[in-house]
């Protein structure tokens, strides 16, 4: 009886040792995954800080990843502008904050301030239609002396003083 006691108690330690084990490779492994988990969100936190202060030091800074590169402007193109003899003013009949709100819209605005900063002889100018008379020398200017755009003396004479986008 002794020695079945003796040897209960001697499986019951094994037992405990054998549990201790698995709490320790459960540990040790679990452990390892929290370890790595908090490594990938740290370099993550990481990168996301580094962006974000990229984009705050170069705000117009875009990177196109597109594999046509459809929103970079072309060697062409910057060829054209740089080379340019004559101004060029490009008026738009809405205010720059509800143009730039529609999406589309935003890109358009943002290409053509790209091609102001390779072009000094480009200009854009922003105004609202419903306050045209407050605007109407700038306008008349772009048209031929009428107050609206659209009703120029002839489409293709104010295509040649102005770009007219609505």
């Amino acid at each position: 009886m002794e020695k079945q006691k003796h040897t209960e108690t001697a499986e019951a330690s094994l037992e405990k040792q054998q549990k201790k084990l698995k709490n320790r490779k459960k540990l040790k492994y679990g452990g390892l995954a929290t370890a790595i988990t908090v490594i990938f969100v740290a370099v993550v936190v990481l990168v996301n800080v580094v962006v974000t202060q990229i984009g705050k030091r170069y705000p117009d800074f875009k990177l196109d990843l597109t594999t046509a590169n459809l929103y970079a402007i072309s060697d062409e193109t910057l060829d054209y502008i740089r080379n340019m003899d004559k101004d060029v003013d490009i008026a738009i009949s809405s205010d720059e904050a509800t143009f730039t709100s529609d999406k589309n819209n935003k890109m358009i605005a943002e290409t053509l301030s790209k091609y102001q900063g390779y072009s000094d002889r480009i200009s854009v100018t922003y105004f609202d239609t419903t306050r045209i008379r407050t605007y109407c020398p700038s306008i008349r200017n772009c048209t031929g002396g009428r107050s609206s755009p659209m009703r120029s003396s002839s489409p293709a004479a104010a295509a040649s003083r102005c770009i007219h986008y609505h």
